[in-house]
């Protein structure tokens, strides 16, 4: 069991569309090779005419994470690495907000017994709960603005007309309401 690095597509990490764009940057930026990661559409919305927004990506990662540096056993972008990386060994259930922990965490395995005591969570892991309330509230209000919208939570991608990142559509929806966008 090693840290950063996965084997099947559902321990790899999900992340907001805006963290997927930045990956994709760091990745370009570090000269890192794609061949072993993949962006999946993991939560989709879709109007009554076919536009699409996706809000979360699954980062499936084959094998190692391609910004963990085995020799030194740390991360190279830990500064600006994903909300799910930042949060680990917290796991986040979206939308229910239940959090719980990872027993692929090699501290958490030789520490269970903390998993009985949810009261200890706070304490040991205060930085990483902080992460999880944002990430959960970032959540519930692009889900709820997509609601206003006119938006409803589909399957996938398949037939649709158009597909926008969640802050594409954000910037979208405010010139359509003849709002300026961020920065001018």
């Amino acid at each position: 069991m090693y840290c950063c690095f996965f084997s099947r597509e559902e321990e790899a990490p999900v992340v907001f569309s805006w963290e997927a764009r930045r990956l994709e940057e760091l990745l370009e930026e570090h000269g890192v090779p794609i061949e072993n990661v993949e962006l999946k559409p993991l939560e989709v919305y879709r109007d009554d005419k076919d536009r699409c927004v996706v809000l979360l990506y699954r980062w499936v990662i084959r094998g190692f994470c391609p910004f963990y540096d085995v020799a030194s056993r740390g991360c190279r972008i830990h500064p600006e690495k994903p909300s799910a990386c930042r949060m680990y060994p917290l796991l986040l259930e979206v939308p229910s907000g239940r959090l719980s922990v990872s027993g692929a965490c090699k501290w958490i395995e030789e520490n269970m017994w903390v998993t009985k005591r949810g009261d200890l969570l706070g304490k040991i892991f205060p930085s990483e709960i902080e992460i999880a309330k944002k990430v959960f509230a970032d959540y519930v209000a692009a889900v709820q603005l997509l609601r206003e919208e006119g938006f409803r939570k589909v399957n996938g991608i398949e037939g649709c007309r158009e597909i926008l990142d969640f802050e594409e559509f954000v910037a979208s929806a405010g010139d359509s309401r003849g709002e300026e966008k961020e920065g001018g």
